[in-house]
């Protein structure tokens, strides 16, 4: 693709070619798939740039001029130049010598919406890089609170290891989780020797404030001795210094009756 015809293809985009020259263009294009796609390109520019212009109303004396223009009578020898107007006709010489200007104004307005476009394409992707490296501090930021509330968690939880004097019992293993700040703990029972019919073990919370051990819920063992459940004590506790499992009535009662099997720690 030479300079000439691109200037052409800039011409054409802004619609200032005559008519046999747009129509040579038009051919060169259907022939030359690198000039077709160059006008593509400086069509859609024209286009953008013309959508950043505002649009101005024609004054009145527009149309009466255009009237006046198509009632004129024409003469093909010499130029109608009777009203008076010292206006030169606007001749194919004069057209092209627009045309050309309108050409070289269009290609440094393109030349300038692509430089605008590149420090635009910058600014985007400055701008993406600062957020995916805010999103990285973030997520470490995150990852380190996670687990600095984990390690909280821990410290604020207690860990009880339950045991019996009891020689039927003394095989059985029984670990209390307790976390005062949720008031809920989880108790772990294994080798436990299973309990007669209609009684059940049930679980009580110590607290040196309260004048009787706090119910903690019944615990139900499987076939092989093995239990593991979430418990949250019927009262509030303020501190826990025990905990006791005891052989109940089947369902458990609201004060202890039966005798303690585990204590600890």
């Amino acid at each position: 693709m030479t300079e000439e015809q691109q200037t052409l293809a800039a011409l054409h985009a802004l619609g200032a070619l005559l008519p046999e020259e747009a129509q040579a263009f038009e051919q060169a294009m259907a022939a030359n798939a690198e000039l077709r796609r160059e006008f593509d390109e400086l069509a859609q520019t024209a286009a953008d740039f013309g959508r950043l212009v505002t649009p101005v109303a024609p004054p009145d004396s527009i149309k009466s001029r255009i009237f006046e223009e198509i009632t004129k009578p024409t003469n093909t020898d010499e130029p109608d130049n009777e009203g008076g107007s010292d206006d030169p006709p606007f001749t194919s010489a004069a057209w092209s010598i627009l045309s050309w200007g309108l050409a070289a104004a269009f290609a440094v307005t393109t030349s300038w919406l692509w430089s605008e476009r590149d420090r635009l394409q910058k600014d985007v992707n400055n701008i993406a890089t600062n957020e995916a490296k805010a999103r990285e501090q973030l997520e470490g930021i995150t990852n380190e609170l996670a687990k600095w509330k984990q390690k909280t968690a821990l410290a604020k939880m207690e860990i009880a290891t339950l045991q019996s004097t009891v020689t039927e019992f003394q095989e059985g293993v029984a670990v209390v989780v307790w976390n005062a700040e949720k008031q809920e703990g989880i108790l772990k029972l294994e080798k436990m020797p299973p309990v007669q019919a209609n009684k059940d073990y049930q679980l009580w919370v110590v607290d040196p404030k309260k004048k009787d051990p706090v119910d903690a819920g019944v615990v139900r063992l499987d076939a092989n001795g093995f239990a593991k459940i979430e418990f949250k004590p019927i009262d509030i506790i303020s501190e826990a210094t025990k905990f006791a499992l005891s052989i109940e009535r089947e369902g458990g009662v609201p004060k202890g009756e039966g005798p303690i099997v585990l204590i600890g720690p």
